[in-house]
């Protein structure tokens, strides 16, 4: 997914009542109903799907009341609109600060709906071909639950059934003999159904309520959780074991993450809509997986819920029961033990970082001054907390896994110092680094003609250029009106700022020249490099300029490439910390460059540089060779 999908969205705590004595009287009152209807009908062979739902009723709830009623009537009357409009509305709505209501399952669901929820995953899954390729666990854990999250209760697979959008050709779909085709075939018709989704995620985020799949389907922005789980309804209604496995923060990134994985026997295949390859991608190339977890049906009896109980001060991971770790269905692992003498707690936890913030991602027991963690990732940054009701405290350095499963930590070594040239706060990932990529051949020119039919070049674009502005010299004898960049023929002509001076220094101003606008002209002549124009065509010699209106003497032109302004800006306030067991400053500067200069730092740590101006964008990273390295 792209740089703005990666979206992390926080998992709402399963609610579980403490009045167990109801639990087990609604629960056995459902068992006894449904099992009655269908000793009748003579289909014993539901009897296991029976006890199966009927057990884990009491674990679950719907939210909803104000927030979610509020946030589906903005949405049934904008959803046909553009994505960027519907995000812009959903956010000035104000709906997310309306107030919601947990409903038990127990005090809603009824027989004839479990009876009706089973009758029709049983259907289709006698009718596919595929059958003998599900075991029947995998299809009560994958096809058979009557919810996927926190929604409101609806007759699900009936609405997706009848939904002619989704699935065009339903007697090509019946006809794959193989479940991976099939689900192949379904998940491009849901891409194409998703193509335009506007993937809006950290400070973008309209923080959707859990949707019901009747409204999910009209959802045109959101972020990948909202994706997923019209993926899941979609799928398990068509007889297609279908996970929810999430990341809840990437190993090098601020953001986690969701996605879909398809349950098969012997391996599990990951993807997120819309898809672009087939099956199998479900990350950005660069995103380190730390923890993965899978939403399940039934309860983890090895979850933390179940072994510590529930904890309101850990995120709500740890508090939800139906998560297994998955984390070695997608990467190497290893179980490490880490020494933690300077606690007594019974639980020690897995952290990463998102910012300066280290985030518990994953638990391990305490033994004999050791901290047990399995299933770890290689080369993750992480650091050991021991974290109750009134505290959290570091117990380990920050270290990383290598492949050998060896731990190897970021201990600070302040003896052999290092001097640092930093350039930048944050990674550049990928997208921007192949704008810039996508610059190389192209050029800028000057002219009398409007048509530019006799021009002069007098900038030529040969190698990726910086991030921050770049700076042309100009040594021209004559005026011209007009001026323009023309991007490269495999270039969709992005560009973030463009700027034209004097000889006496002043900025020039003009008329906008252009030949298309998917992004505004505009936006190449704003002031602001964090917003761009681009036009998305395979049409070549696009170009964007200015007319002057009469021949001007040109001394220099400035220009930015599309970038996330986390490069050193001139004038910023910054300050530079390394952890050691706390954040530690090296000094706060004010960049007179376009990079930052320490001197006598320690060697073997972990830093972070935060910018106190502008942006919230910040990564930890370490340094050796002259170069900064993200983390």
């Amino acid at each position: 997914m792209n740089s703005k999908i990666i979206i992390f969205t926080a998992l709402i705590p399963v609610f579980i009542s403490c009045n167990y004595n109801n639990q087990n009287k609604t629960e056995s009152k459902l068992n006894r109903e449904i099992s009655e209807h269908y000793t009748k009908c003579g289909q014993n062979k539901k009897m296991e799907a029976v006890k199966f739902l009927t057990a884990n009723v009491k674990y679950y709830s719907s939210l909803s009341g104000d927030i979610h009623d509020s946030f589906v009537s903005v949405l049934e009357t904008n959803y046909h609109k553009k994505p960027q409009v519907v995000l812009s509305i959903l956010k000035e709505s104000g709906y997310q600060h309306l107030t919601s209501e947990i409903i038990t399952d127990q005090d809603q669901i009824t027989s004839e709906f479990i009876i009706n929820n089973i009758d029709l995953a049983y259907s289709i899954w006698d009718t596919v071909k595929w059958k003998n390729q599900v075991s029947f666990s995998n299809f009560c854990e994958y096809i058979l639950p009557y919810r996927v999250g926190q929604e409101p209760i609806e007759n699900w697979r009936e609405k997706v059934i009848n939904d002619t959008l989704l699935i065009k050709d339903k007697d090509k779909f019946y006809s794959y003999e193989s479940m991976y085709d099939a689900t192949n075939y379904l998940v491009s018709q849901l891409s194409n159904a998703k193509k335009h989704f506007l993937v809006a995620w950290g400070i973008y985020s309209t923080y959707i309520p859990p949707l019901e799949y009747s409204n999910l389907k009209h959802l045109n922005t959101g972020t990948c959780s909202e994706l997923a789980n019209l993926t899941t309804f979609v799928l398990r209604t068509y007889g297609i074991p279908t996970a929810n496995d999430f990341t809840p923060l990437w190993g090098n990134m601020n953001g986690g993450h969701n996605w879909n994985a398809l349950i098969m026997e012997d391996t599990i295949v990951p993807f997120i809509i819309p898809v672009n390859n087939g099956l199998g991608e479900y990350k950005g190339e660069n995103c380190l997986p730390s923890k993965i977890y899978r939403k399940q049906f039934s309860i983890n009896y090895e979850s933390h819920r179940m072994k510590r109980g529930k904890c309101d001060f850990l995120p709500a991971t740890f508090n939800n029961p139906m998560l297994k770790d998955v984390t070695n269905e997608y990467v190497p692992v290893h179980d490490i033990q880490i020494p933690t003498d300077k606690t007594k707690e019974e639980y020690a936890y897995l952290s990463a970082a998102k910012k300066e913030n280290w985030v518990p991602i994953g638990w391990g027991k305490i033994k004999d001054n050791q901290a047990s963690f399995t299933s770890i990732s290689e080369e993750a940054v992480y650091i050991i907390q021991s974290i109750n009701e009134d505290s959290s405290t570091p117990v380990s350095y920050p270290f990383i896994v290598n492949n050998k499963g060896e731990v190897n930590y970021y201990n600070p070594d302040t003896i052999n110092t290092q001097n640092l040239t930093i350039k930048r706060k944050h990674p550049m990932d990928s997208e921007i680094q192949n704008s810039l990529l996508s610059m190389v051949g192209g050029q800028f020119q000057v002219s009398n003609d409007t048509d530019f039919k006799t021009f002069k070049s007098v900038y030529s674009i040969v190698e990726p250029p910086s991030d921050f502005p770049n700076i042309i010299d100009l040594n021209l004898n004559e005026k011209y009106r007009y001026v323009r960049y023309l991007s490269a023929d495999s270039s969709q002509c992005y560009i973030a700022d463009f700027s034209c001076f004097s000889v006496s220094g002043k900025k020039l101003t003009g008329n906008i020249l252009g030949q298309y606008e998917s992004q505004p002209l505009e936006y190449a002549f704003d002031d602001d490099v964090l917003t761009y124009y681009y036009k998305w065509t395979k049409d070549k010699n696009i170009w964007i300029g200015l007319d002057f209106d009469k021949p001007v003497s040109l001394s220099k032109i400035s220009f930015s490439p599309r970038n996330d302004k986390n490069y050193i800006v001139i004038g910023n306030t910054y300050e530079l910390f390394y952890w050691d067991n706390e954040w530690i400053s090296l000094g706060k500067k004010v960049a007179a460059d376009n990079f930052l200069k320490y001197e006598k730092v320690p060697t073997n740590c972990i830093f972070i540089l935060k910018n106190y101006t502008e942006g919230v964008e910040e990564r930890i990273f370490t340094y050796s060779n002259g170069v900064q390295q993200w983390k």
